[in-house]
């Protein structure tokens, strides 16, 4: 009895803070030194409406504030549209589509002066599209989609979801995973780094499986990932499987730094050096002794 007791006390939280360090100083480092994670143009120009990134000459640019009026002040006219189609040629008011003597029939004209806007528009998104040197940042800037998306559903403050707050909070997060799984590793302060891993699991939780799905008419007790009832035999992997795996996955990580959490870092840890610990005795060993 007494070795599986010292067995639970200390192998037990070794075992469960190995598994919880390696993952987080993993998946830590990976958001934080590593700068892989390449943009398209409409990922780059949205993180660039957020505040989180600065424009970059011949990138792609974030939309123009609108003002209380609703105009756009840097939108594009009718006339410099046309000037883009046609190659930047300055071009007549009569060419536009005021008529005159001596001008094509009017009943031409509405036909083309209808479809050169979005002939034009279509025209430079396909060069811009060509044009376009794909943008490399830290990954941790993936955190901030599903943050914006949260505040445009209402379940996140509108100030934490673009700006300095925002880039904060990506920092924050990337940080903690990695300095958390590098001290639970070794046991050191262990119950702060295991309650801030706790916090991170359940707000990225509620972003990613919670916030989404709130409200929708195909969510399973209205705020998780619908549950499929037609299984089909070729999902690979099946979609009962795949819509709640990132679920259950950060539910189990919770679940563990939590346990950490309340049963300590064990005898095999850097806070039982630092701090010490009392020797304690199982109930059996007490019950065993005179009184």
């Amino acid at each position: 009895m007494a070795v599986r007791q010292n067995a639970a006390l200390h192998l037990a939280p070794l075992s469960i803070r190995v598994a919880l360090g390696l993952i987080f100083l993993y998946y830590g480092a990976g958001k934080v030194f590593f700068d892989d994670f390449e943009l398209s143009m409409e990922q780059e120009a949205a993180l660039g409406s957020m505040g989180v990134l600065e424009a970059r000459p011949g990138g792609p640019q974030p939309p123009a504030p609108i003002d209380a009026e609703g105009d756009t002040r840097s939108a594009p006219t009718s006339f410099e549209l046309i000037r883009v189609q046609d190659g930047g040629e300055d071009i007549a008011p009569a060419e536009i589509g005021e008529t005159g003597e001596g001008s094509e029939p009017a009943a031409e004209e509405p036909e083309e002066v209808e479809a050169a806007p979005e002939e034009a528009v279509a025209a430079a998104a396909d060069t811009a599209s060509d044009d376009f040197e794909p943008r490399s940042v830290r990954r941790l800037y993936g955190l901030a989609f599903p943050i914006n998306a949260a505040a445009q559903r209402g379940h996140w403050p509108d100030f934490a979801s673009s700006g300095v707050w925002l880039r904060g909070l990506a920092w924050a997060a990337g940080v903690t995973e990695f300095v958390g799984g590098f001290f639970i590793l070794l046991g050191g302060f262990t119950r702060l780094w295991a309650m801030s891993i706790v916090g991170t699991m359940v707000v990225a939780c509620f972003l990613t499986q919670i916030s989404p799905w709130i409200g929708e008419p195909n969510a399973y007790l209205g705020l998780l990932p619908p549950w499929p009832l037609d299984i089909k035999p070729d999902d690979d992997p099946p979609s009962w499987v795949k819509n709640y795996q990132t679920l259950f996955f950060q539910l189990i990580i919770a679940a563990a730094a939590m346990t950490v959490f309340l049963s300590g870092p064990g005898a095999f840890s850097v806070d039982r050096l630092i701090f010490g610990g009392g020797s304690r005795k199982s109930s059996t060993q007490q019950g065993a002794e005179p009184g």
